[in-house]
């Protein structure tokens, strides 16, 4: 049995027993520890009703939400999905994980990168970069959403500004 076999039996034992969100966050993982490109490793979705859309706290799709919101701009957009990444417990997130929640609903954000750099450069910052594989402006990059990004999304929601 070849090195690259063994490789692969120990990596689909270690995984084997967690939850598909898991080991999605574990091969993403590997594959920018490691320098390969993942994207054909699918980034699992979130529960989903029977109609199809991503569920959230106490039933809430992403849908619902971002309307709720009320984004009108790609930066604003971005944020919201950021918010929604976060509250599925995904912490960090790929540009590419907050442009297909938002293409699914219609509203694909042609420059992803430009959007969340918008909010990174606002003050305080909304969005950080956390991490970037690779040394060209097409790097991947991960980032997070701050406390003041959680902020602005929630006042939207409610209405009201602190």
């Amino acid at each position: 049995m070849d090195d690259e076999l063994k490789a692969m039996q120990a990596a689909s034992a270690a995984i084997e027993g967690l939850d598909e969100q898991a080991r999605g966050r574990v091969l993403r993982w590997l594959g920018e520890k490691f320098g390969v490109s993942t994207a054909k490793v699918a980034a699992p979705a979130a529960p989903s009703n029977q109609m199809g859309g991503s569920v959230g706290e106490a039933g809430e799709e992403f849908g619902d939400l971002f309307h709720r919101v009320g984004a009108t701009v790609d930066r604003e957009r971005a944020l919201v999905a950021a918010y929604w990444l976060r509250s599925q417990g995904q912490a960090q997130f790929a540009g590419a994980d907050v442009n297909l929640l938002l293409k699914d609903l219609g509203y694909r954000v042609s420059n992803i990168t430009d959007a969340l750099s918008s909010s990174m450069n606002q003050r305080p910052a909304l969005v950080i970069q956390m991490k970037k594989s690779g040394s060209s402006k097409q790097a991947r990059k991960l980032y997070k959403i701050t406390e003041a990004g959680v902020r602005w999304v929630e006042e939207k929601i409610t209405g009201s500004k602190e």
